[in-house]
């Protein structure tokens, strides 16, 4: 139960994963990333400090919670999440998250657009990376600016990102843009079985009657 209390409010507002509009200009990328949440689902404690995958369309993060090693795959308009050492894990449907309105913050994915229809603001210097400063609201409303690092081929290094959830802060850092990524590591664990998150939230509804 815990595990599915975690995995609700990560997907509910975090939203890392959401979508993928706009056009890719990333092939294979590994990165560290800290995430700050300024207003997230009450008496949920999200965890801050990820370690993400990125190869063409499918993304892989890592983190601790809950005292337990924590993972997420995105595949296709599935994401699924389990815990290290367990025998199953859950999974939630990104394209009905989004109909029914959640965050959609896939800004690594979303570069080109960014840089072609958002507003330069300027240009700062992040961590040694130049980068320069975009501000843009995606089709969700949700508003962010973004600092695009000029030496890493406008990698997000920084991103401050407020949708319906709250504003979320991801700061990027240790960025390999020729990463060597096995293809397991992008794969669902063998033997493992994954509960539909939408099953489980009618669980919780039924017990709440």
């Amino acid at each position: 139960m815990k595990h599915g209390i975690w995995m609700r409010g990560l997907a509910a507002t975090v939203g890392l994963v959401a979508g993928t509009a706009g056009g890719q200009s990333f092939e294979a990328v590994h990165w560290k990333s800290t995430i700050e949440i300024e207003a997230g689902a009450p008496g949920v404690q999200m965890p801050s400090e990820y370690e993400i995958w990125l190869k063409g369309s499918r993304m892989r993060m890592k983190t601790e919670a809950l005292g337990m090693a924590m993972n997420m795959l995105k595949l296709g308009d599935e994401m699924y999440s389990w815990s290290d050492g367990q025998p199953s894990g859950v999974k939630v449907n990104i394209a009905a998250s989004q109909r029914s309105g959640r965050s959609n913050s896939d800004y690594v994915h979303r570069v080109a657009e960014i840089r072609e229809k958002g507003k330069k603001l300027g240009a700062e210097s992040v961590d040694g990376h130049p980068c320069e400063i975009r501000e843009y609201t995606d089709e969700h409303g949700n508003h962010g600016k973004y600092w695009l690092a000029e030496d890493l081929k406008y990698f997000p290094v920084r991103a401050v990102v407020d949708g319906a959830k709250g504003t979320v802060t991801y700061r990027n850092r240790e960025i390999d843009l020729a990463a060597s990524i096995p293809e397991e590591m992008m794969a669902l664990p063998k033997d493992m079985t994954f509960q539909d998150m939408s099953e489980v939230m009618k669980g919780l509804q039924q017990q709440k009657k």
